[in-house]
C-alpha cells in the first residue's frame, strides 16, 4: 500500500478521477487484511465462521470491506485527525463486521430481509435512542426536550471526545450490548484494559454533560 499522510488520505479520497480510485483501492486492500484478521479471531467463538469455505471467507471479508468503504466515504467529514486515518478507518471496518456477524439471520445462515426503514440497518446510525425517547407519549415536552439535548451531547462526546479504542469499547458495550470478553477479543486486549477504556469513556462523556450544565439530578429526572 502506498504510504500517505493522514491529510493525503482525506484529500485523495475526496478527489476525482484516478487519484480517488487508487486511494479507495489501497484503503480497500488494507481494510481487507483488517477484516480478515478480525474474522479469524472471532472464528473460535463462532461456529458459523468455522463452517465457511475459503471462497466464502473471501466473499464475506470483501462484502464487509465494501460496506466499510461506503461508511468511510459518508463519514469522511467527521474525521478530525486526532489519530491515524487508517486506524480510524480500521475501527469502522471492525465495527461493521462485528455488527453484521451478530445478526440472527447471519448466525442462522439465512438471507436478511429487513424492512427498508429499519434503523438497525446502519451500524453507524446514532439516531435511534434519540427518536425513541422523543416519541414516547408518556413524557412531558420538557423531559423530551431535555432528553433530546442529552442524547445529542452524548453522541457528540462519543464522536469527538473519545479515542478510537474508547469509542469502540463504549459503543460495543452500551449500544451493541456486547460482553467485555467479546470486546477484548476485538481489541486484542485484556478484560481489565477494556474496563479502563470504558471507564475513561464514561468520564469524558460525563464531563461533556457537566460542561453543558447538566447535573446528575437532571439526568435522573429523565426517568421519573
Amino acid at each position: 500500500m502506498e504510504r500517505r499522510s493522514d491529510e493525503e488520505w482525506v484529500s485523495e479520497l475526496r478527489a476525482a478521477g484516478d487519484a480517488q480510485r487508487q486511494a479507495f483501492a489501497d484503503l480497500g486492500r488494507y481494510l481487507y487484511t483488517v477484516v480478515y484478521n478480525y474474522l479469524r479471531k472471532r472464528q473460535a467463538t463462532s461456529p458459523r465462521l468455522r463452517q465457511l469455505s475459503t471462497t466464502e471467507w473471501n466473499q464475506l471479508a470483501e462484502g464487509f470491506v465494501q460496506q466499510s468503504l461506503e461508511t468511510v466515504w459518508k463519514k469522511l467529514s467527521t474525521y478530525e485527525g486526532r489519530g491515524k486515518f487508517t486506524s480510524w478507518a480500521a475501527t469502522i471496518a471492525v465495527r461493521t463486521a462485528a455488527y453484521e456477524i451478530r445478526k440472527p439471520y447471519w448466525r442462522e445462515g439465512r438471507m436478511p430481509q429487513p424492512p427498508a426503514d429499519d434503523p438497525d440497518n446502519d451500524p453507524e446510525e446514532w439516531g435511534g435512542p434519540n427518536q425513541e425517547w422523543q416519541e414516547r407519549q408518556d413524557l412531558s415536552p420538557e423531559v423530551r426536550a431535555l432528553t433530546a439535548e442529552v442524547v445529542s451531547l452524548i453522541e457528540r462526546a462519543i464522536e469527538q471526545d473519545l479515542s478510537e479504542r474508547q469509542r469502540f469499547a463504549f459503543v460495543a458495550q452500551f449500544l451493541e450490548d456486547r460482553s467485555s470478553d467479546e470486546i477484548a477479543v476485538d481489541l486484542d486486549a485484556s478484560r481489565n484494559a477494556v474496563y479502563m477504556l470504558i471507564h475513561e469513556a464514561r468520564k469524558k462523556i460525563k464531563r461533556r454533560l457537566e460542561e453543558a450544565g447538566h447535573t446528575p439530578e437532571d439526568l435522573l429526572g429523565m426517568f421519573n
